[in-house]
């Protein structure tokens, strides 16, 4: 089994736990923690998503971003 995240509704409820790769197939909603980082310039951070990243491989992002795990608050993660 992979990576487990808590299933939610339209209301970020938990419904469920469930794979992170079945939450992805499926479409359905799951806990997200996300980060923006910008410098004392106003400049924000732009990356590169890995190659190996299930969502948007290789593409660029200026979020630094991962799934709340099943049970996770938004703070712990």
């Amino acid at each position: 089994m992979g990576e487990l995240v808590d299933r939610v509704d339209d209301h970020d409820r938990v419904i469920g736990v469930v794979d992170r790769s079945e939450a992805v197939a499926a479409g359905w909603l799951y806990r997200m923690s996300m980060v923006l980082c910008r410098d004392e310039e106003r400049r924000y951070l732009v990356h590169r998503r890995p190659g190996s990243s299930s969502r948007f491989p290789g593409e660029y992002s200026w979020l630094v971003a991962g799934a709340v795990g099943a049970g996770e608050s938004y703070a712990e993660a």
